[in-house]
């Protein structure tokens, strides 16, 4: 969600703010998880690979802040990922019950009726 235009940019304002105290664990933790709940990750991947292709001392810390951000983005899709339902392996076992049952019905039928 875009910032109202009349305000600053939240995200703007902490990468400032990251910029400072660039070799701060902690000031990195925050901006991403502001980035995370302001939904705006990938805003975060963007500057940190703007850094990590355009300064050479800053490139380790930006490559593994990116590694940071991939590692949360995975454990977010996980978190909301669903079970696999059971209701598919309901259907199929519903299916070959009822392959078998006309199966079983059709030679009944044939044997009293064929002969």
């Amino acid at each position: 969600m875009p910032a109202v235009p009349d305000e600053p940019d939240p995200i703007d304002e902490a990468w400032a703010r990251l910029e400072e105290q660039w070799d701060d664990a902690e000031a990195h933790r925050r901006f991403i998880g502001l980035c995370a709940t302001l939904d705006r990750l990938p805003e975060a991947g963007r500057r940190y690979r703007e850094v990590r292709e355009t300064d050479p001392e800053r490139r380790e810390v930006a490559r593994a802040q990116i590694d940071r951000l991939l590692t949360y983005a995975m454990q977010s899709l996980e978190a909301v990922r669903t079970p696999p339902s059971a209701s598919r392996g309901r259907a199929i076992l519903l299916a070959v019950a009822f392959v078998l049952t006309v199966g079983m019905i059709g030679v009944t039928s044939y044997l009293v009726l064929g002969r």
